[in-house]
């Protein structure tokens, strides 16, 4: 990687997204090298919205396994580190400022970034709570997802010795997840980890830490206080 500048490959996995991915792409297209979007099973214009965007779409059958999918994803980028995000995120200008930044700023080192992300409540006018994401890693075949529901990367950075570092970003999901839909996204989160458990019996897992499980992907505890294309690449 000596003498060029590392490039940066958006991951995401998508399903019936149409009304979020085009404003979550828009956000970052200017600042990644490119976007890969693996599809689990769309059956409106998420596919179609994600290739306007000139983004690689993967089609990968749904399995009951967010690691597969998120690997997927990593498997077909081509970049040297990996930015995942979720349909529903977006970054303002303030943040995408910040990840200008931090990317200019990459070494190639085996290193991994933690962002924060505000997650909204089950209502509208309730606040959001902060937690914290590795968003940002190097690309590197050891470097895979690990569990079917709340998904894991941290456990495989930290194997070969990752740097993990703390970012000042902050990203912001679209509107809020209404009782029904956070019930039964909470009932599956359940029954995939309970796959996991019998899968792995002894394995200590996110169903150790089912009381924390309105958790997103990669969480992190917080630190205690310490002193012309639609990819043109970055610039």
């Amino acid at each position: 990687m000596t003498g060029r500048k590392p490039r940066v490959s958006l991951t995401m996995i998508v399903k019936n997204e149409e009304h979020h991915l085009g404003a979550c792409l828009e956000s970052v297209r200017d600042l990644v090298d490119e976007a890969m979007v693996i599809d689990t099973g769309s059956t409106d214009r998420t596919a179609e919205i994600a290739r306007s965007f000139e983004c690689m779409v993967g089609a990968f059958p749904w399995v009951d396994h967010f690691a597969a999918a998120r690997n997927a994803a990593l498997e077909a980028a081509t970049g040297d580190y990996a930015l995942w995000m979720d349909a529903a995120d977006r970054l303002d200008a303030e943040n995408r400022d910040k990840l200008r930044a931090l990317l200019a700023g990459l070494s190639g080192a085996n290193e991994a970034f933690v962002m924060k992300c505000l997650c909204v409540a089950d209502r509208p006018g309730a606040g959001a709570t902060a937690v914290d994401h590795v968003r940002l890693f190097r690309l590197h075949p050891a470097h895979r997802w690990t569990y079917r529901a709340h998904e894991q990367i941290l456990p495989a950075l930290r194997a070969p010795g990752a740097e993990v570092k703390w970012s000042e970003m902050c990203g912001v999901p679209v509107g809020y997840v209404a009782p029904a839909g956070r019930r039964r996204k909470l009932d599956r989160d359940l029954r995939l980890l309970k796959l996991d458990a019998a899968e792995k019996p002894g394995t200590r897992s996110p169903c150790s830490t089912w009381g924390a499980s309105t958790t997103r992907p990669g969480t992190l505890p917080r630190p205690r206080p310490r002193s012309s294309r639609a990819w043109p690449g970055r610039t």
